[in-house]
């Protein structure tokens, strides 16, 4: 990616930004740029407070995928146990915006916005790293017991949805004929041990459900006494969290 594309891209984001906002119940006051990656992502000023806004690229976020997103989020929210980012409906009650500028279509969604530094600037405050565990357990114990919709859809990151032909790292079989032989047979093998591990441990709700895929010291900001997570875009089935320790 140029410079010159990454600029084009962060422009045309800002003008589907722009004009998804006419369809929320807030008037824009000032929009900041924070990130321009998989999502570009904005700081919202509003005359109802702060948000933030992310345009997704529309192929790995697709609406469905936000749709989904929100859906655990609220469900999660409903426990009080933990902060989250509250997923903003607009005027129609969805939680998805398609947002169109120059020709070009992509989804828009809204977070509540929650102003606290990432767990890294505390990192060496191991009780913090404690606390990080205790949220991991409860965000699987909870989704463990949730009555999921029926519209309701997350990859599975087994066997299959990791190191199968159409899998998330699928590099099989077109991948494959970039990857030198040895490569190619790493990914074979710990694709039959995963397949072996999950014959043998089953794919129950306590072994495999739905984690923060993405979870990583940025994803988690630390209000002095508790861990929240955000960019809760990568769900995922967790049997990759409970076999590590086999591979």
């Amino acid at each position: 990616m140029t410079p010159d594309s990454t600029e084009k891209q962060i422009t045309l984001s800002s003008e589907i930004a722009h004009l998804a906002i006419h369809q929320y119940e807030f008037d824009l006051v000032k929009l900041e740029l924070l990130r321009h990656w998989e999502n570009t992502t904005f700081k919202l000023s509003t005359n109802k407070g702060n948000f933030l806004l992310r345009v997704h690229r529309g192929v790995y976020c697709t609406i469905q995928d936000i749709e989904c997103e929100a859906k655990i989020i609220e469900y999660l929210r409903s426990y009080n146990d933990y902060t989250y980012q509250k997923p903003i409906r607009n005027r129609s009650g969805n939680f998805v915006s398609i947002g169109t500028a120059s020709g070009s279509s992509k989804p828009v969604s809204i977070l509540s916005w929650i102003d606290y530094p990432p767990i890294g600037s505390h990192n060496s405050d191991l009780n913090v790293f404690v606390k990080l565990g205790q949220l991991i357990a409860h965000i699987h114990n909870k989704l463990s017991e949730w009555q999921k919709p029926r519209d309701f859809k997350r990859p599975a990151l087994d066997a299959n949805g990791l190191t199968s032909a159409n899998g998330a790292l699928g590099y099989a079989p077109f991948g494959y004929s970039y990857l030198d032989s040895e490569t190619a047979n790493d990914f074979q093998a710990i694709h039959n041990r995963l397949l072996d591990i999950e014959a043998t441990i089953g794919q129950n709700p306590n072994v495999f459900g739905l984690i923060h895929g993405d979870l990583h010291l940025g994803n988690a900001l630390y209000d002095g006494h508790s861990i929240i997570p955000i960019d809760l875009m990568t769900w995922a089935g967790d049997i990759m969290f409970m076999i590590l320790p086999y591979l």
